[in-house]
């Protein structure tokens, strides 16, 4: 049975927010009271005058703004290098694609590393890269779960593993999806992305694959948006087969 691409498909995106904080030398003056704030004023004798003078708790407003500033400073620079170092990294990926190497940091179908782009018919359990379809392309962008790339409809291409090939059956449920009745590990189905919105996926059921379909799934990692929500893909999106050259763990197949 064959999909309609006119079909919506949701997935995941993931946000992480960080926080610093700065510390001050003033900290110890608050041993004595916990909530940093000053009740009164200790009296100390001056020696060279012979009269009582109060000698403030706080330091010098002046020593926290300086603090202040070079906390920021300290983010600014560490935001600057990061931003640096993301296109550095993307311009070294665009370059090694010109050798047919492929460089991926994150991915839900295998571990951060660099692949190699092969030419050679694709089988079952291959990891792969292919460009989305345009209404699926489009709809991933418009959510997030997609980045913008050098595929035809200017999408980034996608990694995954290739589920199922012709004359396999895939059985889809909430709770998993089965291929040729083999159940495939963390196949769940989620009904909502992290930003809480609903995901829509294809009707649930038994489909056979057609013989230019495929089924692409990501159970690297269980948030992957893959097949299971906007179903097979014609073999025509495929790019072609991508082997490890240099790994930070082992890869998955479904073989």
């Amino acid at each position: 049975m064959e999909v309609s691409r006119n079909q919506e498909w949701g997935g995941l995106v993931v946000g992480q927010d960080k926080a610093s904080t700065a510390r001050y030398s003033t900290a110890r003056t608050f041993s004595a009271n916990p909530f940093g704030f000053s009740h009164g004023q200790r009296k100390v004798r001056a020696v060279s005058r012979g009269t009582d003078q109060p000698t403030p708790l706080w330091q010098p407003a002046r020593h926290s703004k300086l603090a202040e500033r070079s906390a920021l400073r300290r983010l600014t620079s560490a935001i600057a290098l990061l931003a640096v170092a993301a296109v550095l990294i993307e311009i070294c990926a665009l370059e090694m694609r010109r050798f047919g190497l492929v460089v991926t940091l994150t991915d839900s179908s295998c571990p951060a590393g660099i692949y190699r782009l092969t030419r050679r018919a694709v089988v079952r359990g291959d990891l792969v890269e292919a460009c989305l379809p345009d209404p699926m392309a489009g709809y991933g962008i418009a959510r997030g779960y997609l980045g913008s790339g050098d595929c035809p409809n200017h999408s980034e291409p996608v990694l995954k593993i290739v589920g199922a090939v012709v004359g396999d059956r895939v059985d889809l449920s909430r709770e998993s999806i089965r291929v040729n009745g083999i159940l495939l590990p963390q196949s769940a189905t989620l009904s909502r992305d992290s930003r809480a919105r609903a995901v829509e996926t294809i009707a649930r059921g038994s489909y056979q694959t057609a013989a230019n379909q495929t089924w692409l799934f990501g159970l690297h990692d269980p948030r992957s948006w893959d097949s299971r929500y906007f179903g097979p893909v014609s073999m025509r999106s495929v790019l072609g087969v991508v082997e490890p050259v240099v790994t930070l763990g082992g890869t998955q197949n479904f073989r």
